[in-house]
């Protein structure tokens, strides 16, 4: 239901409500003060109109209950309403003749109009677009494959990195033990290792 704040009616409540093509899928409940100044608005007649992003226009008379103090209306809202997608403009007027008065020939005698923040009608799901290449799903499989590629290239550099630190360390096996004495140990040596360097200080 929306209430009405003197001349202001706050649409959020049915602000996300439409969606197009719909027709007389939701009824609207608005309620207004009976009274406005020195107008019982009993007696008017309550006009909803709207006006489409194109420009289109299209109007509906509202049901309306008549209780002590306020006045409460019932919008069916039909298919030219949410004919089109986008922005719905709302103009809720109420207005009365003078008995005397030609409806046909001559404007209403009062008119009062509400202000209405304009509503959102959803646009239909559109099918007509190809879907992108690039989904999500192609890339990961894309991220995924650079991955592996990278790990590969990773994976040889470090085969190569291997070979040569076994290549050097079998270089630094093959340097003979190095043994540093004076002249006099190197004298007292009962058995000398002919794999051993023996370096006398």
């Amino acid at each position: 239901m929306l209430k009405a704040d003197g001349k202001f009616i706050d649409t959020l409540p049915v602000q996300q409500l439409f969606s197009q093509e719909e027709a007389r899928a939701d009824t609207i409940t608005i309620e207004v003060d009976r009274f406005y100044g020195t107008h019982d608005l009993a007696d008017f007649l309550f006009v909803m109109r709207g006006i489409t992003p194109s420009g289109g226009e299209t109007e509906a008379v509202l049901e309306k209950e008549t209780g002590e103090n306020v006045i409460r209306l019932h919008w069916e809202v039909g298919p030219k309403f949410t004919q089109e997608p986008g922005s719905l403009a709302l103009d809720l007027f109420a207005y009365r003749y003078e008995e005397e008065a030609d409806p046909k020939e001559d404007p209403p005698d009062y008119l009062l109009r509400y202000q209405l923040p304009p509503v959102q009608v959803r646009a239909l799901p559109d099918g007509s677009h190809v879907l992108d290449e690039r989904s999500y799903t192609a890339f990961l499989l894309e991220v995924r494959e650079t991955a592996e590629a990278a790990l590969e290239e990773i994976g040889s550099a470090t085969g190569e990195v291997q070979t040569e630190l076994r290549q050097l360390w079998s270089a630094v096996n093959a340097i003979p033990p190095i043994v540093i004495l004076t002249q006099s140990e190197y004298d007292a040596l009962v058995v000398k290792d002919p794999g051993t360097l023996y370096v006398i200080r």
